[in-house]
This record gives C-alpha cells, structure tokens and sequence, in this order.
C-alpha cells in the first residue's frame, strides 16, 4: 500500500503522500456539509491499499489526527482514535465508493490474542507472500498482503509516535533497508558500463555511500556490493539483505519516497535482523509476559 494523510478541508478532500503532494480526491460537493455536518478540518492517517479479494482500493484507517478542527482528539489513548473513526466512516463512505475506494478501520489486537492475529494470515506455499484475511467480517472483508505485525503503547499520543515506540516484527528475510540508487560510470576497453551502488543520508543531511566495515559493533564486513543498474537514476529502492549469501537483494522501486533509510535506522535494522526470532519463539514469549503480568 501507499501511506498517505486523508484531509478534509472546505468541501475538498486530498490525500497527502509521503513525497508532500496534494492528490484531490473529491472536489466541491455540497453534499459532504451536510451528511459531514462539518467543513472544518480533518486529518486522517492511514494507507491505500489494493484488496485482493474483491479486486477494489481501500484506505486502511491507521489512525486519526484531527477531527472537524479539534486537534484534542490526537491526545485520546490509540483505540479510542480508530473507535472514533468508525464515524467518518460511516459519513464518507458514500463518496468514496463512487472513485472505488472502501473507507477501513485497521484491526487491533491486544498481547494475548497473537495466536489469534496469526490465525489470519495465510501463508502461500507456492511463494513467499502471506495474506491477511479476517474471517469475522462478512461484508468488509480485508485481504492484503502482510508483511509482519507492529506493536505500539495504547496510551501514547498521536504526536508522540516515534519509530522508537513502535516496534515492528516481520518474518525470517523481511527486513529491507531503502537506499538511494545512484549511477556510475566505469570506462572498460572503450564501453561504457554502468554500475550501482547504496548510498543514504548522513545525519548532516549529505549523501554518503554507506560501508558496513566502519561498524564495529555488527560482523559483517564488506557487505556492499556492486549490482548492474539499467534505467534508475537518484531515485529510492528497497533491498532486503540475504545473511546466507551476504548479498543484497533488489526488491522494487520506492517511488513513494525521495529520501533513504537514516544511519540510525539502517544499523537499528541490522541489529534485529541479527537477532531474529522466528513466530513461535514470538508468540511463546508473548504468553509469558502476559503470564507474568498477571501475576504481578
């Protein structure tokens, strides 16, 4: 999916990417006043995604930022903010069935109903994709492809979530790092080739190419390596890193980005991909905490 801000704003309702455009999804329709019942602002965190069940888009609600311009409700705890956007729901949906776009509240589950949470996805043999699929929704339906599952504090502000709140566990190899793709000209018996390497942005906000000898705290030396490039020009990609062969592997292009991974986030990244763990250790040490907490 696409990650995005829904805002609805005097009879006009955007949707606000990662690379700060404005697309305009519904244009002067009075009609929004009324069943709305407000043209003050509203601002809406969440993804677009492609079901595939049903083959149609839907904008997953991941979260809610302001509502008929008060900012206060950023403040409630995280369930109330998904609860109070089963209104908007309610209010919109209408409209955004005739551009064959679903309204969707994310699911939520608590520590204990992980065994529950992975019951709903299905894992295809035939490749390395799991879906998503939530059975007790006859009507609305969710089918998409999934990836890992994020755990967040429930009593946290909207404005206080930081990547180092959230904690986001995927499967065995699914931990991808985005650099910046560059071109490099290398003059060979008069024939031009043309190589790519990983670069990212430095703390100072230059681009520096990254190498992985420099790190001292993770084994891996010399990790970077050349790849052939054909058409990418200072653009964004997704490389997932393979431990058994120490090689990276192009996943796609990143078109929804401009800027790459931090450091921080590239060495954080690396890190957990060292210390995987696989499902069941996740789900066995989950029980144990819930375990421990309720007996104090």
């Amino acid at each position: 999916g696409v990650r995005g801000i829904l805002i609805s704003l005097k009879r006009k309702i955007y949707l606000l990417d990662r690379n700060l455009i404005l697309t305009k999804i519904i244009n002067n329709s009075k009609r929004i006043d009324k069943i709305f019942l407000c043209a003050k602002t509203t601002l809406i965190d969440g993804e677009l995604c492609f079901n595939l069940i049903i083959e149609n888009y839907e904008y997953l609600i991941y979260d809610l930022i302001c509502h008929c311009g008060d900012w206060r409700i950023s403040t409630w705890d995280l369930k109330s903010r998904i609860n109070a956007s089963k209104y908007i729901i309610k209010k919109l949906d209408y409209f955004f069935c005739k551009f064959s776009i679903q309204l969707k509240k994310k699911d939520i589950f608590k520590i204990n109903e992980i065994q529950n949470l992975f019951y709903r996805i299905v894992e295809n043999n035939f490749s390395i994709d799991r879906i998503y699929i939530n059975y007790r929704k006859k009507n609305n339906l969710i089918c998409n492809k999934n990836d890992g599952v994020i755990f967040a504090p429930n009593k946290i502000f909207y404005i206080s979530k930081f990547p180092f709140i959230t904690f986001k566990w995927k499967y065995e190899n699914g931990n991808s790092i985005d650099f910046i793709i560059k071109k490099h000209l290398k003059r060979k018996n008069k024939k031009k080739t043309i190589f790519r390497r990983l670069w990212l942005y430095s703390g100072t906000g230059n681009i520096n190419q990254f190498k992985f000898k420099n790190i001292k705290k993770i084994n891996y030396n010399s990790i970077l390596k050349i790849f052939y490039l054909n058409k990418n020009e200072n653009k964004v990609g997704e490389y997932l890193f393979n431990k058994k062969t120490s090689d990276w592997c192009f996943i796609k292009n990143r078109k929804d980005k401009k800027n790459a991974n931090s450091i921080k986030v590239v060495i954080n990244t690396l890190e957990i991909m060292n210390e995987c763990f696989f499902k069941n250790e996740l789900i066995d040490n989950l029980f144990k905490i819930c375990l421990r907490t309720k007996r104090g």
